[in-house]
């Protein structure tokens, strides 16, 4: 019996860890293809990943080029549920700081 639950646990550990390689499997994201994900989160606003992946399942609108209908390939739905846009790209900004502060500017002043 003890053989038994050694050979399901080393199994199971096995089968986890296959898992894990696959995702690590996925290739890289070209220029190009962070470039396309960034112009689609700009057409489509913040519900873009949403709106995206109901075109890849077949929706409308139908506005998936070359280049993210190669993502839906390669990479899938449930990746671009993790997915997030590199921080630079995310309105022109590195970090929230100088968006914070540029909204409170001039408050003061009249």
């Amino acid at each position: 019996m003890a053989e038994l639950k050694r050979m399901i646990a080393e199994r199971e550990g096995t089968e986890s860890r296959t898992s894990e390689s696959r995702r690590q499997r996925l290739p890289a994201l070209s220029d190009d293809q962070e470039a396309a994900l960034q112009a689609y989160a700009d057409r489509h606003g913040r519900p873009w990943k949403s709106i995206l992946s109901e075109v890849w399942m077949g929706g409308p609108p139908h506005d998936d080029g070359g280049i993210l209908r190669g993502l839906r390939n390669t990479h899938g739905p449930t990746w671009l549920r993790s997915y997030r846009l590199p921080k630079a790209a995310l309105g022109g900004q590195s970090d929230g700081i100088a968006a914070v502060s540029h909204v409170g500017a001039g408050e003061g002043e009249e």
